[in-house]
């Protein structure tokens, strides 16, 4: 795998950035944090190469 340094993608920035707008709402208190680890599961799944081992 070769190593990466930098920012993420535009479209992963996107992504978490739309995760991080999620409101919590009584119903579902934990939305945001829902949202957050979807988002960084996608994002890590689509760029592997900008996350450590």
């Amino acid at each position: 795998m070769q190593k990466v340094e930098g920012r993420l993608p535009e479209e992963a920035q996107r992504l978490l950035r739309e995760a991080a707008k999620t409101p919590n709402t009584p119903k579902d208190p934990m939305a945001k944090i829902k949202a957050i680890d979807a988002a960084v599961a996608k994002v890590k799944s689509q760029y592997p190469s900008y996350f450590k081992e």
